[in-house]
């Protein structure tokens, strides 16, 4: 069986994951996985996209909001880590060509890596729009490849931002601030009257968070070249205009 063979339902994302032997934290430290046979390598929380569904379902009992569904296949996303560990125990996994792949449920996708292709590669990896194209970008065969990141389901890719201190206090994180480093699209009609995401960021800009916002993104620095924040767009409480 191929990917392209497999109808993905609902609103879930088949995804063949990256195994990684650590985790990166911040400045040098990072946290080492064993791979004991048991759970070790299922805690992935990178991967490419193999299928997607045709459509998003906003009555599933997990999709709050509405949003696009924007994944292409080939596309490589980071994701909730636990993603991969419901699926093993729910058995949401299929084995294609000696590799098990994982449904992901779209709502748990933070974002996106796709390789930004010119000239003769343009015209055979267009953007894949439909399952019926069938055809998966290869991105260890073009591997400097530029590409760009984009966020999923309304999250912002921030910073943190230190604030200098006196030479009696040293320097901290202001937990209440961050920078925008990326920006996405935003969810519309969230289902229990939240308020629809601020549409006026701008990479550059400093927003003011809530104590729920200033979320580490807890990922492989194989996705990020340094530490970052997913911030929901939400949950933003101001702008600061870059």
């Amino acid at each position: 069986m191929k990917p392209t063979d497999l109808n993905t339902g609902g609103n879930n994302v088949l995804i063949e994951p990256i195994y990684n032997d650590y985790i990166k934290l911040d400045g040098d430290n990072k946290i080492i996985i064993v791979d004991d046979g048991a759970t070790g390598r299922n805690l992935a929380c990178t991967g490419y996209v193999r299928q997607v569904p045709q459509k998003l379902y906003y009555d599933d009992i997990d999709m709050l909001y509405h949003t696009e569904m924007e994944l292409q296949l080939g596309d490589l996303v980071v994701f909730n880590s636990v993603s991969t560990l419901v699926a093993e125990q729910d058995g949401d996994w299929i084995i294609i060509e000696g590799v098990k792949h994982y449904l992901v449920p779209y709502y748990q996708i933070y974002a996106a890596k796709r390789k930004i292709i010119t000239g003769e590669l343009a015209s055979r990896y267009a953007p894949i729009t439909s399952m019926e194209r069938g055809q998966i970008f290869n991105w260890k065969a073009f591997p400097l490849q530029p590409y760009a990141i984009f966020p999923l389901n309304g999250i912002l890719i921030c910073e943190n931002i230190v604030e200098d201190k006196t030479e009696f206090e040293s320097s901290k994180v202001n937990t209440q601030k961050a920078k925008v480093l990326i920006t996405g699209s935003c969810n519309t009609n969230y289902r229990h009257g939240d308020p629809d995401d601020e549409d006026n960021i701008s990479p550059g800009d400093t927003i003011l968070l809530d104590k729920f916002s200033n979320l580490p993104t807890e990922y492989w620095d194989t996705f990020f070249d340094k530490p970052t924040l997913r911030v929901p767009r939400n949950l933003v409480t101001g702008i600061i205009k870059n």
